[in-house]
């Protein structure tokens, strides 16, 4: 008996699996055409004027997520606040159990806003709720490990 059902499925090997390839290709080609037809639809981006053109300085916030940063917040934030750029906010969403929202809260001011990021709330909703709290037309996400410069702003 197993060597009976061992020959017909043999038999059938090829055409099952011809059959599951060609089925996979047509779902996969009519997905690349969803998702092409997704992308021409798509309106073209608009033209941004050079800066010297801009009726006025933008404002540009600043956002940074940092967690368990004390080694590094107070580099950072005294990097945003030597920029020389006019416009500027710092978002900053600081927790950890080493004291970085505490040294993050000494600078806490106009230009700067401390967030207490909670225990498990993640990266991406300390952004999140960063990014609530700002008003840019410019957005910098940037880690606390990391020194602003004149530079790109």
């Amino acid at each position: 008996m197993i060597p009976l059902l061992r020959t017909r499925l043999d038999r059938w090997a090829m055409p099952l699996g011809l059959l599951g390839l060609v089925a996979a290709a047509a779902i996969n080609y009519r997905l690349w055409r969803r998702d092409r037809a997704f992308l021409n639809a798509r309106p073209e981006p608009e033209s941004t004027p050079p800066p010297d053109e801009w009726p006025e300085t933008p404002l540009v916030s600043v956002l940074v997520a940092a967690w368990n940063e004390a080694a590094n917040i107070e580099r950072h934030i005294g990097s945003f606040l030597a920029l020389r750029y006019p416009r500027k906010e710092l978002a900053l969403c600081a927790g950890g159990d080493d004291g970085t929202y505490e040294i993050a809260c000494r600078y806490a001011g106009p230009t700067v806003k401390v967030l207490r990021q909670l225990p498990g709330e993640g990266k991406q909703r300390a952004l999140a709720r960063a990014f609530a709290e700002t008003s840019g037309a410019i957005i910098f996400l940037t880690d606390a490990d990391c020194l602003l410069a004149d530079e790109p702003f």
